[in-house]
């Protein structure tokens, strides 16, 4: 898509994303004074109560371990290489349309969009590896929704073994949530967010359903006035159905915390293991962590950390399906299965994510474009991201601390992943 033929741009936009590129250079948005000093001073100080808040969330997103409890995902002994094919100067080198018109580079849009880490592999082969703002290779960074599409992995993954039908409605599987949203919602419309819920995803309403999700997940800290339940399991069973399932894209983060609570309940086990045997079959070279409520409970919506390397691991292995450093570690067709996508007319009754992605579907806590060039990609708020294109082989890593949820800056991002892969396809 040429990005002026974009369906749902409006000036305002456009004008906000081009006075963006205008004004940013690669020292705009550092802050080399949080948490320097001992003790910081105040206003340096990165807090639990603060980090997820613009400026503090640059130092805190590579630094939640510090901030948050957490579960660990486990690495092996053995470290797979990646192998380096340095395209540095092409890819930083990359020019592409941008919806505040005209053309921009690739190297100042990981300004614009406060980039952490960036990485780009083709056919296990490592292209480029840059960090930013202080993070090193080796910082755990959160991927906030990103973790759903792992989530899809592991759900797809018992479908394949016929441990779990997708036509199975919720409530058989748990009980607890009858009378709730989730009870008579089909697994197939949970793993593909269409499920008629009475919740509101507004980051920056401290009083949306999202922002009373956070505080029970221990992502934010509940402010006096906002009394929260001590864990998913008190918090899920209480929200409430609001319209009909299957026929309209709803997204929703607690939709995946259930099908969490699904995961647990049909294996008797927890994400964070089955994510440990993945890790340690990709030879990742850190343990990851999700961020848990006060049960302990992995949050498999949005609490997923780890480093960029290691995400470009994980990714590669989806993006040759299922298989990655000569063993199969997730079977082929359960990357096939999502890879084959859902219904975009479902996906395009959102307005705001049919702006955001046009023509795309989403299938299995991924987005999926079935287009000329197939592709999908996993992306959470504050610009984290990772992305396949099928054609040329090509996966990316973005890690980022944007100043709030969703800025009208990110829209360029997949387009230029897009375009990416289009020239490394040359």
């Amino acid at each position: 898509m040429i990005m002026k033929d974009h369906p749902h741009l409006t000036p305002e936009i456009a004008a906000h994303v081009a006075g963006m590129y205008a004004t940013t250079d690669e020292n705009t948005f550092l802050t080399p004074d949080l948490m320097k000093g001992c003790p910081p001073a105040a206003e340096n100080l990165v807090t639990y109560a603060n980090w997820m808040t613009a400026p503090y969330n640059r130092w805190g997103m590579h630094n939640v371990r510090n901030m948050a409890p957490g579960t660990p995902v486990k690495r092996g002994k053995e470290i797979s290489e990646l192998p380096v094919n340095d395209l540095s100067k092409e890819i930083e080198g990359l020019m592409f349309p941008s919806i505040g018109g005209g053309e921009q580079n690739l190297l100042h849009h990981l300004h614009v969009t406060r980039t952490d880490a960036f990485v780009v592999m083709q056919h296990g082969k490592l292209l480029y590896e840059n960090y930013f703002n202080g993070q090193q290779a080796d910082d755990c960074h959160i991927m906030f929704s990103v973790t759903k599409s792992l989530t899809g992995v592991l759900l797809e993954t018992l479908i394949y073994e016929n441990k779990l039908a997708e036509d199975t409605l919720v409530e058989e599987i748990l009980p607890e949530v009858k009378g709730s949203a989730f009870a008579d919602a089909s697994i197939r419309d949970m793993l593909n967010m269409a499920v008629g819920i009475d919740y509101v995803e507004d980051y920056n309403d401290p009083d949306s359903t999202v922002c009373q999700f956070f505080y029970v997940g221990n992502y934010k800290k509940a402010p006096k006035e906002y009394p929260n339940s001590f864990s998913m399991y008190e918090f899920l069973p209480a929200l409430k159905k609001k319209g009909e399932h299957g026929n309209k894209f709803h997204y929703v983060t607690a939709v995946t915390e259930v099908l969490g609570w699904v995961y647990e309940r049909i294996t008797g086990d927890t994400p964070a293991k089955a994510m440990s045997v993945i890790w340690k079959a990709l030879g990742c070279e850190q343990d990851a962590f999700f961020l848990t409520d006060n049960a302990g409970r992995c949050g498999v919506g949005a609490g997923f950390n780890a480093t960029a390397r290691d995400m470009a691991r994980y990714t590669s292995m989806i993006a040759n399906k299922g298989e990655f450093n000569g063993q199969q570690i997730v079977p082929a067709a359960v990357v096939e299965t999502i890879a084959a996508g859902a219904k975009p007319e479902i996906f395009a009754t959102d307005p705001y994510f049919n702006f955001w992605l046009p023509g795309a579907s989403y299938k299995s806590q991924w987005y999926v474009y079935n287009d000329d060039y197939p592709c999908m990609l996993g992306s959470g708020i504050h610009g984290q991201y990772i992305f396949i294109d099928f054609k040329s082989g090509t996966v990316i890593v973005k890690q980022s601390s944007l100043p709030v949820a969703e800025p009208k800056e990110d829209t360029d991002t997949p387009y230029m992943f897009r375009m990416l892969a289009r020239m490394l396809d040359k």
